[in-house]
């Protein structure tokens, strides 16, 4: 794992701090090969949605200019959608 501090200067007065981590997903003796960027601001981590469908090779389609997907989890006829503006998984 990587980390590097921000500041963040959301207007002239106040200033955000936050932290960006790469994180390599290992499962057992498995180490993924690709690394899922995330941003740390207090207690919550924001990870690419974008890195973590390519990292771990899952069956989501990600249009990020529309901010929409879909997929199947386990079985192909098990299918999903993803509209991340209105934050709606089906």
């Amino acid at each position: 794992m990587v980390c590097t501090n921000q500041v963040i200067f959301a207007n002239d007065s106040d200033k955000i701090e936050v932290k960006s981590f790469l994180f390599v997903p290992r499962v057992d003796r498995i180490i993924y090969e690709n690394e899922i960027y995330a941003v740390k601001q207090g207690v919550y981590f924001y990870y690419s949605l974008n890195d973590f469908i390519n990292t771990l090779g899952l069956a989501i389609d990600l249009n990020q200019d529309q901010d929409m997907g879909g997929g199947w989890f386990l079985r192909e006829d098990w299918k999903f959608n993803i509209d991340v503006k209105q934050k709606i998984i089906t």
